[in-house]
């Protein structure tokens, strides 16, 4: 009986490294190297998850902070920018190209810093966004 229980074990073992060499989703290894360490150690792995999504959330309202504080400061800069033309007495499309281009340049500044925030590598989109710039630029 106990020979019978060891091969059960060893074929179990060897079935489950074949299938995680199978498996090349790193989010499913992910999650059954968490579930092991929180059968193995559940104090420790409660202090961890604790630690990891206070820091998330953490991240989540500072991104949020930003973004909020980032729209009242375009809307405020878009209120100057009005002013300055209505009293400079400036033509109504230029003034209104020009702010355009300023509230959608810092609209697009301000997702950038958000997502950054929460720690997204931007680095990607700001060479788009940059390839973007020089096309329209050259057209």
């Amino acid at each position: 009986m106990l020979l019978l229980d060891d091969l059960q074990n060893l074929a179990l073992a060897t079935a489950v490294q074949e299938q995680e060499k199978l498996t090349s989703d790193s989010v499913r290894q992910g999650a059954r190297h968490m579930i092991e360490y929180a059968r193995t150690d559940p104090e420790g792995f409660w202090q961890i998850f604790v630690d990891k999504m206070n820091h998330f959330c953490l991240s989540v309202l500072g991104a949020l902070l930003i973004f909020i504080i980032g729209i009242f400061l375009i809307r405020w800069i878009k209120h100057i920018l009005m002013r300055v033309f209505d009293r400079r007495k400036t033509e109504k499309t230029i003034a209104s190209f020009v702010t355009s281009f300023a509230t959608i340049s810092l609209s697009v500044l301000l997702i950038v810093i958000s997502i950054s925030t929460l720690g997204v590598d931007t680095t990607s989109l700001a060479a788009l966004l940059a390839a973007g710039g020089l096309a329209v630029g050259m057209a």
